[in-house]
């Protein structure tokens, strides 16, 4: 079980580590790098009695197309959110800018600054990207997952991601892991605990390398994980414990979209794999 008063503590913990870093990181020419405040930043949408199924990526990484497909709705004035996100979705849908010009300002509305943090901001940015028919398709494709999975119990799934540096390149992020080691180390405690106090029914876990990272949590590396959580033959999938539950299925997989994503038939499998553990079914 997760409160929001675990998220506002976790939050808290966040900030600080941004803070610790006044507000700059290094990459690799030695130059620094703002931190960005994602939009998938700790909000209320991960509180829940009882989380069936958890998915697992490895970082927020709206492009401007996402973001012109979160924000294409019109806002009603009476949703409680700030001016300058209004803002920034009538800049976003003004033909007469150009892209790299909205990026920035994405980059600018995202850097951390902690006196402008919306919490109603980031909640209504979390639930217009995961809307099934009109999100973007990282979410649309994770919650179709999910609800086919799940099916009478659809809203018993959360989405949680590994670190909360908003990056849309892999490759740039893998980089600043590389040589802000701490930075990201103490992102990723913090979600480590929060899948201990989500204890979910079921992990799947969306992305290669957040993968490792997942099993760098839970072990000291992947071999010592895989000697560790070794595939279970009945379930035919790995089994750990997460805090007190013991015998989590978890299943490690490519993205569902994307360039890398995963081919159709494998996507059908991991669907049926999946439903049918969840189902309580024997792969023996």
């Amino acid at each position: 079980m997760i409160t929001t008063n675990d998220i506002t503590d976790l939050n808290g913990e966040l900030l600080k580590i941004w803070g610790s870093y006044k507000g700059k990181i290094k990459k690799k020419d030695g130059k620094v790098v703002s931190p960005f405040l994602s939009p998938c930043y700790l909000s209320d949408t991960l509180v829940t009695n009882e989380c069936k199924l958890l998915i697992i990526g490895l970082n927020p990484s709206y492009s401007y197309p996402n973001w012109k497909k979160v924000l294409k709705k019109e806002i009603p004035p009476e949703q409680n959110i700030t001016q300058k996100l209004r803002d920034l979705r009538e800049e976003i849908l003004d033909y007469s800018i150009g892209a790299d010009k909205k990026n920035e300002s994405i980059d600018n509305y995202c850097k951390f600054r902690k006196d402008e943090i919306n919490k109603n901001d980031l909640t209504y940015l979390d639930s217009s990207a995961s809307d099934k028919n009109e999100g973007v398709q990282y979410f649309s494709k994770i919650r179709e997952l999910a609800e086919e999975i799940l099916m009478l119990e659809k809203s018993n799934w959360r989405h949680l991601d590994i670190f909360y540096y908003r990056e849309t390149k892999q490759n740039r992020i893998k980089n600043l892991i590389d040589i802000n080691e701490d930075f990201f180390n103490r992102q990723m405690d913090i979600t480590k605990r929060l899948i201990l106090k989500l204890e979910p029914s079921m992990i799947f876990v969306s992305n290669a390398f957040a993968g490792e990272k997942f099993r760098k949590m839970f072990a000291d590396d992947s071999e010592s994980f895989f000697v560790k959580y070794p595939i279970n033959v009945t379930q035919g999938t790995h089994l750990i414990q997460i805090g007190n539950k013991k015998n989590v299925p978890l299943f490690f997989s490519g993205m569902l979209s994307g360039q890398r994503a995963l081919d159709l038939g494998s996507y059908e499998r991991l669907k049926w794999h999946m439903k049918a553990v969840a189902d309580g079914k024997s792969m023996r």
